[in-house]
């Protein structure tokens, strides 16, 4: 992490590596591909349980999933300003 200070301001700019970079990318293209196939694991889960509980239950899943990556973020943003 570089530190450029402007007027009694620090501004803290950290350097992504390549391998970030492409690890990032590769999620973006599980996530796309993975919402290709909603409306497919929908139409399977209907015969299952209703239109509205499959909803509801992907919704649900998808939050406590972001939740724990976001608070990781947070968690590890915090200890870089620490430092």
């Amino acid at each position: 992490m570089t530190i450029m200070t402007t007027r009694n301001l620090k501004l803290y700019v950290s350097r992504i590596p390549i391998i970030s970079k492409i690890i990032d990318f590769l999620l973006l293209i599980v996530a796309l591909i993975a919402l290709s196939f909603t409306a497919i694991f929908i139409k399977f889960s209907v015969s299952e349980i209703s239109a509205n509980a499959t909803v509801f239950y992907r919704l649900w899943i998808a939050t406590i999933i972001f939740s724990g990556i976001v608070f990781n973020n947070l968690k590890l943003k915090f200890l870089a300003l620490s430092e």
